[in-house]
């Protein structure tokens, strides 16, 4: 019965090309009243939006190689590849994560991934591995690693779930092999 007011509107405006080599957008889905609400003749709304936040370049990547079994207490290791157009720098780093995080902030555990070394003999290698502390893993469950480029400022690279475990649930042949040296 009269004018909307600014409590039923929902503003949005997108800045398309703010980034380099990313295009923002914003698409609605939908958009409704609130009509059980009654407490004023203004009614809440809502909307649903896609919103691509996300590179279309996908060779801008870290793979990583798969994981079985990390050990508690012990340096592990872990091997990922650069795509083609992925230059590391200084400050990039690979944290360790439980599975299931919500937040760059609740990594467990980092390393610079420059301090990796590489698995071939030519200084042009795009796979890397880097060593990881005997603290970053305390406690079994399923973690993750995740690749964060602070020259892009996003992440380049997640690995898939893996297992961490106390050692002493595996077996005897497996002890020895690991301490003469054989993984």
């Amino acid at each position: 019965r009269r004018r909307p007011s600014w409590t039923d509107r929902i503003l949005h405006k997108v800045n398309a090309n703010v980034y380099e080599n990313l295009t923002l957008q914003a698409e609605q889905l939908s958009y409704n009243s609130l009509d059980y609400y009654t407490l004023s003749d203004h009614k809440p709304v809502v909307a649903e939006f896609i919103i691509k936040v996300f590179s279309n370049y996908f060779e801008r990547v870290i793979e990583f190689q798969p994981l079985d079994t990390w050990y508690i207490d012990e340096e592990n290791y872990a091997s990922y590849t650069l795509s083609g157009d992925v230059e590391p720098t200084m400050w990039d780093w690979i944290g360790v994560f439980k599975d299931g995080f919500t937040s760059l902030e609740e990594y467990l555990c980092y390393v610079y991934a420059m301090r990796g070394t590489n698995n071939t003999n030519t200084a042009r290698s795009r796979v890397k591995t880097v060593v990881f502390p005997i603290t970053a893993v305390r406690t079994p469950g399923q973690y993750r690693l995740l690749y964060f480029s602070n020259n892009s400022g996003s992440v380049l690279g997640m690995s898939e779930a893996f297992r961490a475990v106390n050692r002493q649930g595996t077996s005897t042949i497996s002890q020895l092999t690991y301490s003469d040296g054989f993984q």
